[in-house]
């Protein structure tokens, strides 16, 4: 990750790829406190780079709700679901809109 940054910015989508990976592998080996932090870096780096609303977000919010899940915070996972369907459900609608 440390190479990542170095070359490509802290910013970048590609060292958010790499965050997220390790968040989840936090979250296999039960290191919850590591991972939650980096999962809403992650999630704060793609919306930095492509907006909040923006459907590359939605699998780092479904992974971050999953995590919230497992770590029963409930309504947290919930509000990152309903999130992430909204986002689907926008450009859903606006692709089909094009299409027309």
């Amino acid at each position: 990750m440390v190479i990542r940054k170095k070359v490509l910015g802290e910013n970048h989508p590609y060292v958010a790829d790499t965050i997220i990976d390790l968040a989840i592998l936090y979250n296999a080996k039960g290191k919850n406190t590591n991972a939650k932090p980096l999962f809403e870096q992650a999630i704060i780096i793609m919306e930095t780079s492509f907006g909040r609303e923006s459907p590359l977000i939605v699998p780092y919010l479904k992974d971050y709700g999953n995590f919230l899940e497992q770590i029963n915070r409930k309504r947290e996972a919930t509000k990152m679901r309903i999130r992430a369907k909204a986002i689907q459900d926008k450009h859903k609608s606006k692709s089909g809109k094009e299409k027309h």
